[in-house]
């Protein structure tokens, strides 16, 4: 019985070797105990470039590299596998041609035409040795990366625990490599309920870009970090850990925490400014109103209430830059709007009223503009208003202010009333509202003005908003 159960397992290690030969893509070797090749596959012939006839009763030495094997070492391997244990190691294979590659072995014993015998089992292994290679070069250049870099870089598990970091991310936390090692996010975080949900993000297997949070360092200060992380997945897409890049930001922030401070300080003085100098102004224009009440001579009651105008039209510069978020800048559109309709209910009751037609950008420009731009247009719609509808006369005065063709603003007042006299001359006159229209516009604004008396009456103001820079 015990002889035909060992005849029935020779035959079964026959037939499985039978197999192997056939269908295995590895190069297969049968070696007596004299270490002679008794036999081989197709695998071997096309892998080492020899024939099966010249390989056989030639020595399996002839397939190795005798240049980096010693014959002590090939002989503790075959005496191991020929004693029953397996082996499996790595070789230098030598190819017909004299090519040396890297192979794989593995030894183990089995009967081979009713005798013991060596299996040897061959595979070329050049490719996974590059990729080994690539992969020892790519990550020795990344470790380089890692270590130098002068920004802090962190490796996570994905339970947040610390398991790498450079000395970088060492000195932006203040422990030791030891101690960091030990710790989890959780043992840093100064804000656990904001840095729980990125986790959560990274998690799912998406990135956080730019993301802002506080840390608590070894010796308790709170820092502000800018944080870039991404997950870390296996072969499967499993996420198994994370990469954290920080950047310190604690010093950037305290100083826009302190321009911001700064900025809110002197938003609250210039509008206390504005507000004061609104309501002084007002305080003049009402003192001389009181004084309008006492004054008999009609042309010095007309000179009080043209200073009044000339007055509520600078008021309502500083009323409008109040009003403004931006403190430097006043809306011309508004402005004029406001200013044009003030004046129009002056100089109109029910029985006398006239019509105004707006053309107006809204062009936003610095306080250096718009005070001289609305004392200009008081005093073209002043004049208007006053000369050019005598006898209860109805008309229409139109406003233009816009930018022109040559990137300059361009003030234009016009009537259809009676025109100015044929012999008049407006730069020889002594009338105050046409002395502070030339001053204004040529020596406040540096700009042109020019009249023409045709249907009516056209002022046109011409200048170059840019030449004053915004004050800090």
């Amino acid at each position: 019985t015990q002889q035909i159960h060992a005849q029935r397992k020779i035959k079964r290690s026959e037939e499985n070797l039978n197999n192997l030969f056939l269908f295995t893509t590895d190069a297969i070797v049968l070696q007596n105990r004299d270490r002679e090749i008794i036999d081989c596959n197709t695998a071997t012939e096309k892998l080492f470039g020899y024939t099966r006839e010249e390989l056989l009763t030639d020595h399996f030495i002839k397939l190795g590299d005798r240049e980096r094997t010693t014959e002590k070492k090939r002989t503790e391997y075959f005496n191991k596998a020929m004693a029953g244990q397996p082996q499996r190691f790595e070789w230098w294979g030598r190819k017909k041609d004299g090519t040396v590659f890297p192979e794989e072995i593995i030894l183990n014993r089995t009967i081979y035409n009713d005798e013991e015998a060596l299996m040897i089992i061959i595979r070329d292994i050049s490719d996974r040795k590059k990729m080994e290679s690539d992969l020892r070069e790519s990550e020795e250049k990344y470790r380089g990366i890692f270590d130098e870099s002068i920004v802090p870089i962190f490796l996570f598990d994905n339970r947040k625990h610390f398991i790498d970091t450079n000395q970088a991310g060492l000195d932006l936390l203040g422990y030791s490599r030891n101690e960091l090692l030990k710790m989890s996010v959780s043992d840093v975080d100064a804000e656990p309920s904001t840095v729980a949900t990125a986790h959560e993000t990274l998690l799912a297997g998406d990135r956080i870009v730019n993301f802002e949070h506080k840390l608590r360092k070894k010796n308790g200060q709170i820092i502000t970090v800018l944080n870039n992380s991404l997950p870390i997945s296996d072969a499967d897409g499993k996420v198994i850990g994370l990469q954290s890049t920080l950047i310190d930001i604690t010093e950037s922030k305290k100083a826009e925490e302190d321009i911001q401070l700064a900025l809110k300080e002197k938003n609250i003085l210039l509008n206390e400014l504005y507000h004061r100098t609104k309501n002084n102004m007002q305080v003049i224009s009402s003192l001389l109103a009181l004084q309008s009440q006492k004054i008999a001579d009609p042309l010095l009651l007309k000179n009080n209430e043209d200073m009044i105008h000339r007055i509520k039209a600078m008021a309502l510069v500083h009323q409008k830059l109040y009003q403004s978020k931006d403190l430097s800048r006043i809306n011309l559109k508004d402005y004029t709007k406001e200013l044009a309709i003030n004046l129009m209910k002056g100089y109109s009751d029910s029985s006398h009223t006239h019509e105004l037609k707006l053309e107006v950008e809204p062009l936003q420009v610095l306080i250096d503009i718009a005070m001289p731009c609305g004392l200009l247009l008081n005093e073209m719609l002043t004049n208007a208003l006053e000369h050019a509808f005598p006898d209860q006369r109805k008309g229409v005065i139109k406003i233009v202010l816009k930018k022109s063709k040559a990137e300059k603003i361009l003030l234009k007042v016009s009537d259809n009333g009676v025109g100015l006299p044929d012999d008049f001359d407006s730069r020889g006159s002594d009338s105050m509202g046409m002395r502070l229209i030339y001053g204004i516009a040529e020596q406040q604004l540096h700009g042109v003005a020019v009249v023409k008396s045709t249907r009516g009456t056209t002022w046109t103001v011409e200048f170059d908003h840019n030449q004053y820079k915004r004050r800090v």
